[in-house]
């Protein structure tokens, strides 16, 4: 957890954003409003791909809004990166969620509900088992 995530505003994780690349910025990554590298280099600072506000910031049902919007960002970084898909970057921001802190909860259910929602929607417009055996055949 970091301070960078606790000061962004509900303004802030609302506001369109472009993950696309760009020449200046090769990663987009680096961008979705969970993701933390430090910087400024003025002190020792894990990196992390879960890095959410300070326990005690937000109540459960605020934490769990914002995974959701976390979730959101994420998808349309793969939207704006289809090569992204299937480079386990879910698996990068698994890695560092903490399933067993409860002040990290709310973020991690809103975000994988809604990650479970789009998967859904995603769902109903693919034959499933064709696109497994495709995916078999490669």
């Amino acid at each position: 957890m970091n301070t960078n995530a606790a000061q962004q505003t509900n303004e802030d994780l609302h506001r369109p954003v472009s993950y696309a690349r760009t020449s200046d910025d090769v990663n987009g990554f680096l961008k979705l409003p969970f993701i933390f590298r430090d910087k400024s280099k003025q002190q020792p600072a894990p990196a992390s791909n879960w890095s959410i506000p300070a326990p005690g910031t937000h109540s459960y049902v605020e934490a769990c809004d914002i995974g959701s919007v976390y979730a959101i960002h994420f998808a349309q970084y793969l939207k704006d990166n289809p090569d992204m898909v299937g480079g386990n970057g879910l698996g990068h921001i698994a890695k560092y969620i903490d399933f067993s802190d409860e002040d990290q909860k709310g973020y991690w259910v809103g975000f994988f509900s809604v990650l479970g929602e789009l998967i859904a929607m995603g769902a109903d417009r693919v034959d499933l088992m064709a696109h497994l055996q495709r995916r078999q055949n490669d």
